[in-house]
């Protein structure tokens, strides 16, 4: 009854509350396939409840909208947190992210097929990056912005998975906007 009324509000395009996760995390990643939420990595505790507010979780959790609950899903193959993430068909890329110690940009990728729950490594970024912004659009996978340890970005790297290969698209330039304008009538 309880995925019924949260399917029903997903549909009416209401807010309502869901079981909190299993394993407490912050600066996650999230993907969303068929009827199922994935939020990958973070910062805070593992399943044992080990870590701290400088670690990167190897923590996966899945949402079951018809059910109503979360389960833990396959670990990520490294600590992740503030990952690029985004959905391809059924399979969940995670494109770079920062990982330990601390605050280390990777540009390391991985694939989770979400039906077998095995997670194998792609090619990598062309840079390290994290905190950036990521979806998928005509197939692909892009990832916008984000930080490399030492400065934020402006590029946008897009993901082929049918080739394993990325390309950099040039960066978006800010254009300096133009004010429209009118006589000021003076009667």
């Amino acid at each position: 009854m309880i995925a019924l009324a949260f399917l029903v509000a997903l549909q009416v395009g209401q807010w309502t509350t869901i079981p909190p996760l299993n394993v407490p995390r912050q600066e996650v990643g999230v993907a969303a396939v068929e009827r199922r939420v994935y939020v990958i990595g973070g910062i805070g505790t593992d399943q044992r409840g080990i870590g701290t507010d400088q670690q990167g979780s190897r923590v996966v959790e899945i949402f079951d909208t018809q059910a109503g609950r979360w389960r833990l899903g396959p670990s990520f193959p490294i600590p992740i947190h503030h990952p690029n993430v985004a959905a391809v068909g059924s399979k969940i890329y995670v494109a770079g992210g920062y990982s330990d110690p601390g605050f280390t940009p990777v540009a390391k990728v991985f694939e989770l097929d979400t039906d077998t729950e095995l997670w194998t490594r792609k090619a990598d970024l062309r840079r390290a990056r994290a905190a950036g912004a990521a979806v998928e659009y005509a197939g692909r996978m892009y990832v916008f912005g984000g930080d490399t340890g030492d400065r934020s970005v402006t590029d946008t790297s897009v993901y082929d998975s049918s080739a394993d290969q990325w390309t950099e698209l040039r960066p978006c330039r800010p254009r300096v906007p133009v004010m429209p304008s009118a006589p000021i009538d003076k009667a």
